[in-house]
């Protein structure tokens, strides 16, 4: 039994290791959350190159990774930065929060304009954009996300170029913008890279000429629509998975200073609801700098704690009661309007005239007289109508407590299956990235229960096989023990 504990012991460890290793962001409040934001620069940093651009941006655990196209030269090698996404390391030890950890400089990216981070395969994909090497055309780039190391490329199409890319852990897919040759339509590649789903497409939905990188958040796409030089400012395109169009595209609003040029290229979210923007820009002074702009956007109010539902204010509460009795008072008296077509009290007299006519009514109505039974079951259901209602009316905050308990009993089973669904994923993450383990592993404890059952088979069978002895072996004692009595019988009697 100590074997089995522990071995349900480390298969439970397992469950909750791979549950916690996902990185679980809340739900945002709603689509206007995007809308009016404050940012706060919280970085900033001189470009690179002459000409040199960043052009897009993603976080890992540790790091937020920007490429910084050098220029869209076939030959000529991008940079890749990872910025501490803390003020911490990935061992723990301090260090500052945005300064440089790693750079490489052995790749070049095309024009490197947007990104997505798969966790689970510590993966970076690349949405190249141009092609100055046919042989990148509608490719995707992937990326060590330790190293920032080119490993490889996948195609995806041969008839247009990838804008951007967004990672949806959830049900681990992925959304990819095409470039005016696809119409800039949105499309979901399943863990494969195959297109599971065309969203249509989006050509002419946003102010603009292009779009930048994207981002993925609950179930709407974020991205900056392109409206360098175009002197309108700059703009948050909010696009639903839903409902396949542009739900939102407000106007935003840096905090800039000395700049006399910018181009807001990509956005990654680094914490629960919290957002950073890079945006390249032309100082006034002749710099040419790139800045990350941090924001936080609302999310879904947790569900709140019953006993947090109890203590109201004392004053609301006074407040409620209060106008529950006068909301009680108008509908007796409305009832009694109704019923009786008299006019409705208006003073504290005539409140008491018709309590003491409701008082006499009564009366008359609780003296003995023949009533059908139709008559009783339509009295009874109309007592328990009213009894419901006036109970409802006198007992307000029971019946919003049962309300805020039912939401979070809600908001609990909804969690509840969001785990199992993260749980589901996880195990199969697992499964295809280490099937030949898994399935030894499965194989093992396969044959270990099998020869577990088949054990507890034989002996069961013995056991049955010996009870089965020991009865018949039972069963012709007794027999002998009958023949020899009646033997016996007869002899005495022949003696008698």
């Amino acid at each position: 039994m100590k074997k089995y504990r522990s071995l349900a012991g480390m298969i439970l460890g397992f469950l909750l290791l791979a549950w916690m290793s996902k990185t679980c962001y809340a739900e945002i409040a709603d689509v206007t959350a995007f809308e009016n934001l404050e940012w706060k620069k919280v970085h900033e940093e001189a470009l690179i190159a002459p000409q040199g651009v960043v052009q897009s941006i993603c976080a890992t655990k540790n790091y937020i990774i920007c490429i910084e196209n050098t220029n869209d030269a076939q030959d000529t090698p991008d940079t890749v930065s990872a910025y501490y996404k803390n003020d911490t390391d990935a061992d723990g030890n301090p260090v500052e929060q945005y300064s440089l950890a790693l750079r490489n400089t052995d790749n070049n990216w095309e024009h490197g304009n947007g990104m997505a981070y798969n966790q689970a395969k510590e993966e970076i994909y690349v949405a190249p954009y141009t092609s100055q090497n046919p042989e990148n055309r509608g490719c995707l780039f992937v990326m060590d996300a330790n190293t920032l190391a080119y490993k490889g490329k996948i195609k995806i199409s041969d008839d247009y170029n990838i804008l951007g890319i967004g990672y949806r852990e959830e049900t681990d897919q992925y959304v990819i913008q095409t470039n005016v040759e696809g119409g800039y339509s949105f499309k979901i590649l399943d863990n494969q890279f195959q297109i599971a789903e065309d969203l249509g497409r989006y050509e002419g939905t946003s102010v603009g000429t292009n779009f930048q990188d994207l981002q993925l958040v609950d179930e709407y796409i974020l991205n900056f629509p392109l409206t360098l030089n175009m002197g309108i400012g700059d703009y948050l395109n909010v696009y639903s998975l839903e409902t396949k169009e542009l739900v939102s595209c407000s106007k935003l609003n840096f905090p800039f200073e000395g700049v006399s040029n910018d181009e807001p290229e990509g956005l990654c979210e680094t914490a629960e609801g919290t957002y950073i923007a890079v945006v390249d820009e032309d100082r006034t002074d002749g710099r040419r700098m790139f800045c990350f702009y941090e924001t936080q956007v609302p999310c879904k109010e947790e569900a709140v704690s019953a006993e947090e539902n109890i203590d109201t204010n004392e004053n609301d509460v006074r407040e409620s009661n209060r106008q529950t009795k006068a909301d009680t008072l108008r509908e007796r008296t409305d009832s009694e309007k109704n019923t009786d077509s008299e006019e409705i009290p208006t003073s504290s007299e005539d409140y008491k005239k018709e309590a003491s006519k409701s008082l006499k009514k009564q009366s008359a109505k609780n003296t003995p007289k023949e009533v059908s039974f139709a008559e009783k079951m339509s009295i009874g259901f109309s007592g328990m109508i009213t009894q419901a209602q006036k109970l409802s009316k006198e007992l307000p905050s029971v019946v919003e407590l049962a309300k805020k308990a039912g939401n979070l009993a809600d908001s609990f089973v909804e969690t509840l299956l969001t785990k199992i669904k993260t749980l589901w994923k996880s195990g199969s993450i697992i499964l295809a990235q280490n099937q030949r383990e898994v399935f030894l592993f499965l194989a093992i404890g396969f044959t270990i229960v099998s020869i577990m059952g088949l054990w507890v088979c034989i002996v069961r069978l013995i056991r049955i096989r010996k009870q089965k002895k020991a009865r018949a072996e039972l069963e012709r004692l007794r027999k002998a023990w009958k023949e020899e009595a009646e033997q016996w019988l007869q002899a005495e009697r022949k003696r008698l």
